[in-house]
């Protein structure tokens, strides 16, 4: 199985076109990259109706903070491989996204379910400047017990480049 043709020279066509629209920086501050936050959920309504109204808590959440913090949203509730559905359903989403947005440094996936709390929060960019994959784990699972179900992949951070690709 494949997401897409395969693209062997991303870093240089993104280089490329981000000289060519100077008005469309991957940064929009020192340290600062332009981000994209990703999330969706399923186009039919919840089983539910708690679910629903959630649904709804949560995208105001996200477009709250992300107005605060200078960070592009989008929402998805298409389904874009029938082959790849439930959780792996986002990996056809971001892999277009990466793609259609070379403008954005970084890719911000977190679950509908997924809620911030502390809205004055602002990610630590400096950290993750030599970073392509910023995901939280359980330290005792991830390295004592080798085991990849202690990484969380209900918030992650993708840098735009080959490697994500």
């Amino acid at each position: 199985y494949t997401l897409g043709p395969k693209i062997l020279d991303w870093d240089e066509q993104r280089s490329d076109w981000l000289a060519k629209n100077p008005s469309f920086p991957n940064f929009i501050g020192p340290n600062k990259p332009r981000v994209l936050l990703v999330t969706g959920s399923a186009p039919k309504p919840c089983e539910n109706p708690v679910g629903d109204h959630y649904l709804l808590k949560s995208i105001k959440n996200k477009i709250d903070y992300c107005r605060l913090h200078g960070i592009e949203i989008f929402y998805n509730m298409a389904l874009l491989d029938a082959e790849m559905a439930g959780f792996w359903a986002k990996l056809p989403l971001i892999r277009k996204l990466l793609l259609s947005h070379p403008e954005i440094e970084f890719l911000w996936w977190m679950d509908s379910d997924a809620m911030f709390t502390d809205m004055a929060f602002e990610l630590p960019w400096e950290r993750y400047k030599d970073y392509n994959l910023v995901m939280h784990g359980w330290n005792e699972m991830v390295y004592d017990q080798k085991n990849w179900i202690g990484l969380n992949t209900g918030s992650f951070l993708l840098r735009n480049n080959q490697w994500a690709l």
